[in-house]
């Protein structure tokens, strides 16, 4: 039994469980934790197990009628325990599927104790043992988490997390339900909590067959933001280059027809990133202005960009505007969604 009485909860999130969360939990239980499980919707097949749970002391279980998601039960429980435990520092998320042992929940535990205020994740090992399907998952989101906030982190994936307090009031709000949540409680600590990691054991059943994360379909769903955004790009990319096209055939300005495309391109990509990427709340007039100086400022390093490839290096104008626009792709989106639609995040369904 661990001294410390002031052990934050668990949650342990729970749809279609094993017979083996019961066994799961009393060594929760076993180490001074409090547990809150929630039924995300498993149905009457299941509630055997949840019987065998709520008989427990120090156990709570709260209900979905119907299976909402990862997010939406992780949710549920904060905002039940912000409201009856309104004195606690924060709360630890555990997977039912068995892949966090009992120590590790408590090491984790631990060095939260130490920083309240951060964001401490419990960090696998992919080794050659670990399931691809997993292994692939986990890399995927790695690498574009690092492309998107210049950070590494080893598990992006993992469910093992002490959250402070003011981070589970922080995520009540985000409108994304499924696994895609704890990519947006990353995003989100980012910008507001330190982020620490606590190396943990890997454990996996044969296959990992009781996961229900689908690494394919869930990374899209995690990433739908930057996808809606690289196929509004490319969309735009194709009509500005039209336009360029056409007037330079015309006219022979290479400003000119720049300015032109960009012009054309600026009302769809406006439009699209307000309703389709972003889906923004904001009224179109207070977004066009901020758009138009995003605007102005990469038509400005792209002008500048194109004389230097065209006249110092003598490269082709139409493979300068695809070697220039490439490079400022990463930086627009940086940008909209930073600056533009930053106040709109909270409502983003993801």
């Amino acid at each position: 039994m661990n001294p410390n009485n002031q052990l934050p909860p668990v949650i342990i999130p729970a749809y279609r469980p094993s017979d083996e969360l019961p066994l799961l939990i009393k060594k929760i239980l076993d180490l001074g934790f409090t547990v809150f499980v929630v039924d995300d919707g498993s149905g009457e097949k299941f509630q055997p197990v949840f019987e065998k749970i709520q008989v427990l002391p120090s156990v709570s279980v709260l209900r979905n009628s119907v299976n909402l998601g990862k997010g939406a039960a992780l949710k549920h429980a904060f905002n039940h325990i912000l409201i009856e435990h309104p004195n606690i520092s924060g709360a630890i998320t555990v997977d039912a599927d068995g892949q966090h042992l009992p120590k590790d929940v408590l090491a984790v535990a631990n060095e939260f104790l130490k920083t309240p205020n951060a964001l401490v994740l419990g960090s696998r090992t992919f080794h050659k043992e670990v399931p691809l399907r997993s292994r692939f998952g986990n890399i995927l989101t790695g690498h574009i988490f690092h492309l998107l906030v210049g950070k590494k982190l080893s598990d992006t994936q993992t469910g093992l997390r002490a959250i402070p307090k003011a981070l589970m009031k922080e995520m009540l709000p985000v409108k994304s339900n499924r696994y895609e949540f704890e990519l947006d409680m990353l995003l989100k600590a980012n910008k507001s909590v330190a982020l620490k990691e606590v190396p943990i054991d890997t454990v996996y059943e044969e296959g990992n067959k009781s996961s229900h994360f689908n690494p394919i379909l869930d990374s899209i769903r995690i990433y739908f933001i930057f996808l809606r955004f690289i196929l509004t790009s490319f969309t735009a990319f194709i009509i500005d280059i039209i336009v360029f096209t056409i007037c330079i055939a015309l006219s022979k300005q290479v400003f000119a027809s720049i300015v032109a495309g960009r012009f054309v391109s600026l009302f769809f990509i406006t439009v699209a990133s307000k309703n389709f990427v972003f889906k923004s709340k904001q009224a179109f007039f207070t977004v066009i202005p901020k758009m138009f100086l995003l605007w102005l400022f990469l038509l400005g390093i792209s002008y500048g960009l194109m004389l230097v490839f065209v006249n110092e290096f003598g490269i082709n104008i139409y493979l300068s505007r695809i070697l220039i626009d490439s490079t400022l792709f990463l930086a627009n989106f940086f940008i909209q969604k930073g600056l533009i639609f930053y106040s709109d995040q909270d409502d983003s369904d993801s």
